[in-house]
């Protein structure tokens, strides 16, 4: 599922940026914006993924016994 969100986010990243460069027609502007955007959205599914991380890795710490309701 995250492979897919961000094969989709690197299209759509990739078309606006396109549609940028050719709505500005100048190079250094549409670099900066690209890059800006691009890490950006990097940011925010690094921190989406180490959420996700900790998670799971709380869920395995106690053996999973809050998930079944035994803690």
């Amino acid at each position: 599922m995250l492979l897919t969100i961000l094969v989709s986010s690197r299209r759509i990243l990739l078309v606006s940026g396109t549609v940028c460069c050719l709505l500005m027609q100048n190079i250094e502007e549409f670099v900066h914006t690209y890059l800006v955007v691009y890490l950006s959205l990097v940011g925010v599914l690094l921190i989406a993924c180490g959420g996700y991380v900790k998670k799971h890795e709380r869920i395995a710490a106690d053996g999973g016994l809050v998930n079944q309701g035994l803690i």
